[in-house]
Order: structure tokens, then sequence, then C-alpha cells
């Protein structure tokens, strides 16, 4: 038995979240129960703005049970991690709201049913006229809600000044998966800023992709965050760079899972600064990945090493302020474009350089792994341009 559901139509951000807070429940309950999951438990299409779904339950209120099942267990972790840190934009009542909501199975089962057709947020009346019995939509979960949305800091685009309202149960699912599956990362630089990255896709996905996306969140996304943060890369690289550089720091078993799709992957990041529980976008962006993964995926079918080791050339490039280096490297990964590994290894060279003749003693001591990882990159562009 399978039913079918579409996410409520609020836009790409939004509804990729939903999407994740549908699944990913889903993906670690049945985990827990049967030890592995089959590809064919899931099955997610894009369709336009939004995602179909085809999920392996006997009904809506199987799922809604589910998914109960799974923020009730969650739900100290769900006010541990949404009120503080990198994804600290909620308060404890905005979180106990979501809770509420995701463990009304009835309730829950009659939205999800209301999913079972495309076009859930125009029957319901949400949206920036939505009716005042709606929840207003806070920013981390539609960045696209905010009064103004600002472009690298020196363009500002306006929107109208009404709110964007949607139904407890649109929120509480992107909350869901917000924690779930985003990429979060906390900086300091003249202000504090947060940047949230998060994976959305053209085609077709299964179950494999929710599960080892699921695992790599719980296995090592908390390393990559505390060595992002020790070299400030939220505050210090440009959102687009940042996005890049958290994909290729995928696991090896995320990045086939991603190839073996029937799919292009795009990367959606929004930077928001200010007050924690009251901020601003600072910046937002879509970005085509679909090159850049495949190019990973070529490394590591050739043996090559998980680029997360690579982080030793990382910081030294960060730090050197050769970000535009940094960038290369990660285009030439996806284009083989010879521009980009002389653009690489000129920064490359001239960071390395820098810390064996600089005064800094640490540096100086960090030129030898520093070059091995500089080698390392050498070896990466001849498997790519032989393969």
């Amino acid at each position: 038995m399978t039913v079918e559901l579409y996410t409520p139509g609020h836009g790409l951000y939004t509804d990729t979240l939903i999407l994740y807070g549908l699944i990913l429940p889903l993906c670690e309950v049945v985990g827990q129960q049967e030890g592995e999951i089959p590809a064919e438990l899931i099955r997610a299409w894009s369709v336009g703005g939004f995602y179909r779904l085809e999920v392996g339950v006997a009904d809506y209120d199987e799922l809604a049970d589910l998914i109960a099942s799974y923020a009730a267990d969650m739900e100290d972790r769900m006010v541990e991690e949404l009120t503080r840190g990198p994804l600290g934009f909620f308060t404890e009542g905005d979180v106990g709201v979501f809770t509420q909501a995701l463990t009304d199975t009835g309730g829950l089962a009659d939205y999800l049913r209301s999913l079972s057709t495309p076009g859930h947020a125009e029957r319901a009346g949400e949206g920036r006229e939505g009716r005042g019995r709606w929840k207003t939509v806070k920013l981390p979960l539609m960045p696209m809600a905010g009064k103004y949305l600002h472009r690298d800091l020196t363009e500002a685009s306006r929107y109208p000044q009404a709110q964007y309202k949607a139904c407890g149960y649109c929120c509480a699912l992107a909350a869901l998966g917000l924690l779930e599956a985003s990429f979060p990362i906390l900086g300091r630089g003249r202000e504090w800023n947060r940047v949230i990255t998060i994976l959305a896709f053209d085609g077709l996905t299964d179950a494999r992709y929710f599960d080892l996306l699921a695992e790599y969140r719980i296995r090592d996304w908390e390393e990559f965050y505390r060595r992002l943060m020790a070299v400030a890369a939220a505050a210090q690289l440009p959102l687009r760079v940042l996005m890049k550089l958290v994909v290729a720091l995928f696991s090896p078993g995320l990045v086939r899972a991603m190839t073996a799709a029937q799919a292009r992957w795009r990367v959606l990041g929004a930077n928001f600064a200010g007050r924690p529980k009251a901020p601003q976008v600072r910046g937002y962006q879509e970005l085509e990945i679909t090159a850049l993964v495949h190019g990973l995926d070529t490394l590591y079918e050739r043996g090559y090493m998980a680029f997360s080791e690579l982080f030793p050339l990382i910081r030294a490039l960060i730090e050197a302020g050769e970000v535009d280096a940094l960038e290369s490297f990660l285009d030439f990964v996806a284009s083989r474009s010879l521009k980009d590994l002389y653009l690489f290894a000129r920064g490359a060279f001239s960071t390395l350089e820098r810390m064996r003749t600089g005064r800094e003693p640490e540096k100086r001591k960090l030129w030898g792994e520093t070059m091995r990882k500089v080698r390392e990159c050498q070896k990466a562009a001849s498997l790519l341009l032989t393969a």
C-alpha cells in the first residue's frame, strides 16, 4: 500500500523543508524497527515548485502516527536545538506549538489527506494575504517572507509588508525539516550571522538518498560544523562559496546516493543576521551543484580520499584570504576547467609561500601538512583529467 502526497505550494525553500519534515521521521522510525530501509519505501519527484511523494504506508493515519511518535521522542532535542545555537531562531513557546501540531495525530492525519492533491496552500487561503487564523511564518522557514531581502549587502529588494501566513502543520513540518535536514553554520563578523543550507532536487529520488542524508547529518556534520566555526567560515566566505564547500564535505556514501538518483541537484542557502529571535535576511541563493556532485563521485570511484581530509588546506586558504582559490578548486572539480585549476594553484602556492616565510611560528609549523594537502589536490586533478 502507498499514499500519495504533494507538498503545499509555499515555494521551493519552504516546500523542501516540509518534504524533509514528512520523510526523515519515517526513515528513522522504519530504520529502527526493521534495520534496513527499502528503496521503494519512498519515491519523491519535483513537480514545478513543489514535490510529489509516494510513501509505503497503509494510509494517512499510519503516516501521522509515525511522525507523531518521532516528534514525541524528539521533543527535548527540538527545544534544545531550535532555541539556541545555529538554529536558535525560535522561542520555547514556538517549539511547543510545533510539537503540539506534530503530535496531534487526528489533526495531522486530516492535514496529510489535504496533501493528497496539489494546491493545499491556495485552497486553505495561506500566503501573503493569508487568513488571520493562520500563523505567521518565521523567516528561517521562508526567507522570501521578509520585508527586505538583501543581496550581497549592497542591494535590498523591497517586498510588501503583508506577513506570510500558513497553517500550523505547514509551519511545524517545515521546522522539523529545518532541524533534520539543514546544514547550519554560526559565525561572527561585524555581527552574528547564521547560514542555512538545504538540498533540493529536480527529478526522482528514493529512500536511499533520504536515509543516507539522515545518517550523514547524525554521524559527520557536527565535526565539520565545529571546523567551519573555528575558521569563522560563515563570516569570511561569500554565501555561494560556503554553499559549495558544504556540499564538498558530504560523505562518499551520500554523494553516491545523489549521483545514482535520477535527479539534478541544487543547494539553497540563506544568510540571516541580527537578533536570533528576530533575524534579517542578508542573502539568499540557489546554486546548481549536479556537476560538483558528479565530480566528487568520480574522485571517490577512483579511490580518492574524502574531501573533508583536505581541511588543513581549506583552513589555510580561508585564513590567507584566498577565497577565490578555494572556489576555483571546487569549480574545477565540477568543470575540470584548466583555468580554474590554474587559479587554484596560484592561490595555493601563494598561501604556502606566506606560511613558509611569515613571522607566525604556528603557521610555519603547519606548512608541511598544508603542502601535503596541496599535493593531494594535484592527485585529484590528475584523477579528474584522466577519467
